[in-house]
């Protein structure tokens, strides 16, 4: 038997005596042996790690969210009685409408209640560096302070759903699951080096619990916002491949210098697959506007679009901005690859099903809304098109590859 646990290498270094333990198949032999005994190590060092850490003294507050969870769905909601805000899917303002730019929350007391968590975490990542053991009871009086801070935060959290919109409600569940998972994760490094890294992670959980949004309209603006981000960084990849970088010499390299030019390595594109790529352009170009007007609308007392534009129409633009942000995506990296046309439709499909139901759900902010969503269309038509007539090429352009 071996003096201690065998590694990969310990066993490939030092095999047995016997000559025949040298051939390749015993090789192979030993390459399998180390790998199962390399994984029985790894098991057995998980297995032991949850068993130390699965009863940590922050554990509880894993209990606690997984209740507030369950209320934080929009079965839950509407099963309380309170009014809920106009579907997603529906034009139609509810027949009980709440205030779209109500405070749900004072921001005064989401940043009274994120302090608080702040320094309950601070309090019990000092203890913990100073004594420096796992042991509950050690713990006892930091870890309770730090769970009834985060015990405020869950209801604060719970009041807040009362009139939230589907974006507001998943905005509170995404906050919430990422303060409980820091949470958790802080409580299970009691004892550890890098207990001070899962306390900072805490502390920037506090941070977003501190931003949450205050009303329905700032909760979709900024689901908005973030598909508008999206937009624009395919935009730019789009734009970057449709011309060399500035300062670079197309065809100028030396026979001295080195075969990788640098920014000389820009490659022209075919004429199918540069009108494909202009058309993918002008869509993302009408989808921000879209979204822009949108977004303006979004604002509270913001001129008429805000006057005219409802919560349902404003949620069911944003959730369907998330749609078509992804098939932008999509058709970006296809566009800039081997523009296969099996990937190219899926996404393709996606974002006509979505920008046709953002332009609906439009109607509703006014003038500019209908002609930014009407020109939307347009392009749609047109990035058609241009996928049409990049897919007939394709053949010949394979066909040509392999005459070469």
């Amino acid at each position: 038997g071996w003096a201690h646990a065998p590694t990969r290498s310990h066993l490939r270094l030092q095999p047995p005596r016997a000559t025949a333990w040298h051939s390749p198949r015993a090789q192979a032999w030993l390459e399998v042996m180390a790998d199962h005994i390399m994984a029985d190590h790894v098991a057995d060092e998980e297995f032991h790690c949850k068993e130390r850490v699965k009863d940590h003294v922050l554990r509880s507050a894993v209990e606690q969210w997984a209740e507030v969870k369950a209320q934080l769905t929009e079965d839950a909601f509407l099963g309380s009685g309170a009014a809920p805000c106009a579907p997603a899917a529906s034009l139609e303002p509810p027949p009980l409408p709440v205030p779209a730019s109500a405070l749900v929350a004072p921001p005064e007391e989401l940043r009274r209640v994120a302090k608080r968590y702040t320094q309950a975490i601070a309090q019990f990542r000092d203890a913990a560096v100073a004594q420096g053991t796992a042991t509950p009871p050690a713990l006892k009086w930091e870890a309770g302070e730090v769970l009834e801070a985060f015990g405020c935060c869950l209801e604060t959290l719970l009041r807040m759903r009362v009139g939230a919109c589907v974006c507001l409600l998943d905005e509170l569940r995404d906050v919430g699951s990422r303060m409980t998972e820091a949470t958790d994760l802080l409580g299970s490094a009691v004892g550890l080096p890098n207990i001070k890294i899962h306390a900072g992670m805490a502390v920037d959980c506090a941070k977003d619990f501190e931003k949450i949004s205050p009303h329905n309209r700032a909760a979709t603006r900024r689901r908005i916002n973030g598909s508008l981000a999206m937009l624009r960084e395919s935009e730019t990849q789009l734009t970057r491949s449709l011309s060399p970088p500035e300062g670079s010499n197309m065809g100028v390299c030396s026979d001295e210098e080195d075969l990788d030019c640098g920014d000389s390595d820009f490659q022209e594109l075919e004429v199918p697959q540069r009108c494909l790529i202009e058309a993918l352009v002008c869509v993302t170009i009408a989808l921000e506007r879209v979204l822009q007007e949108a977004s303006q609308a979004c604002i509270p007392d913001k001129g008429v679009l805000a006057a005219l534009a409802t919560v349902g129409s404003l949620e069911a633009v944003a959730l369907r901005a998330t749609e078509a942000s992804r098939a932008i995506q999509g058709l970006t990296t296809t566009a800039l690859g081997d523009l296969e046309t099996a990937h190219f439709l899926a996404p393709l499909a996606e974002l006509r099903a979505a920008s046709e139901a953002m332009v609906g759900a439009g109607r509703g902010l006014g003038g500019a809304g209908t002609q930014a969503g009407t020109e939307l269309l347009a392009d749609l038509d047109e990035l058609d098109a241009a996928f049409a007539a990049a897919a007939a090429a394709a053949p010949s352009k394979r066909a040509s590859r392999l005459g070469q």
